[in-house]
């Protein structure tokens, strides 16, 4: 067996950060289901292909549709690709986003900061957040797991967007007295990008965003949620990661806020998560959560 396996081999770690899967998950399925097939150094640790990972990508937001393992698994990688295709939500037709799309691919950071800025004063906050920067981040992930682009060009878009979504927010005026958002990701969540999109959502409403960041473990969103009694808390949830173990995760936390305190759950695993417990918001878009801010917090309004 090949021992020198080079750069381009992702560790079994990576391949669950970029994919939202678990390193159980992936070997149940290779015993189960003989994939994914990993290379083995002779510590005994596994090692993915690049192409592997970006199955695995596929197969996570199959999953996220709601479609089981057992059926996924078996597909071959052209049914995998149409299934997708056939499920996933219709592009609009004014794909203000497909320009960009190749400013990514070649990392010119100064063209996409300025069209983004543009784009943001000439169309107003909401415009830009919800035609422009969503479909952006949602077209970028799919060429990455279509192959058109790397992990690597994904990674670039989330720098770039991350410091232009601290500054669109460091430039929303607060109210004086409001309630405060606590955003967080739970332990399995690794994707952050969701909590600056959310954050700003917030910050149009001239309320106070805490951002705890991903990975946060419960006991800790706990105690923010009892240092802040009237604050919100939101949890994103990727494609990756919304499922039953997730949603039974944030009915805990549900259950363990202090009473009075709202939990809200956002991003593209959020319908996967689950639907209708009492005493959690879902939201399937950040317009849906917007409708929801204007409707519990009017301006004029505490």
């Amino acid at each position: 067996m090949q021992h020198d396996l080079g750069d381009d081999w992702v560790s079994i770690g990576d391949t669950c950060r970029e994919t939202g899967l678990t390193p159980h998950t992936l070997r149940v399925w290779e015993r189960r289901y003989g994939r994914p097939v990993p290379e083995r150094l002779p510590s005994g640790h596994r090692r993915f292909r690049p192409e592997q990972v970006r199955w695995l990508r596929q197969v996570a937001e199959a999953l996220s549709l709601g479609f089981r393992p057992g059926r996924i698994l078996k597909l071959s990688d052209q049914d995998l690709q149409e299934l997708l295709e056939q499920h996933r939500p219709a592009p609009v037709k004014e794909q203000r986003w497909a320009p960009l799309l190749e400013l990514v691919r070649t990392y010119d950071r100064d063209r996409l900061v300025q069209a983004l800025s543009l784009d943001w004063r000439d169309n107003g906050p909401r415009a830009c957040l919800n035609q422009l920067i969503v479909p952006l981040v949602h077209a970028t992930g799919r060429a990455w797991a279509d192959g058109e682009l790397e992990v690597r060009h994904e990674h670039f878009l989330t720098q770039v967007l991350e410091d232009m979504l601290r500054r669109f927010r460091e430039d929303q005026p607060l109210r004086s007295q409001g309630t405060t958002a606590i955003l967080a990701t739970l332990e399995t969540e690794e994707h952050g990008l969701g909590l600056q999109l959310v954050a700003l959502v917030f910050a149009l409403h001239g309320l106070k965003a805490l951002i705890l960041g991903p990975v946060v473990p419960m006991a800790q969103i706990l105690a923010a949620a009892s240092e802040h009694p009237r604050a919100l808390v939101a949890i994103s949830v990727s494609l990756s990661t919304g499922g039953p173990a997730t949603s039974r995760q944030l009915v805990q936390l549900r259950d363990k806020l202090p009473p009075g305190t709202e939990l809200l759950v956002g991003g593209e695993g959020a319908q996967r998560s689950g639907r209708g417990p009492k005493g959690i918001h879902f939201f399937q878009s950040l317009e849906g959560l917007d409708v929801w801010l204007t409707e519990r917090f009017p301006r004029g309004g505490a």
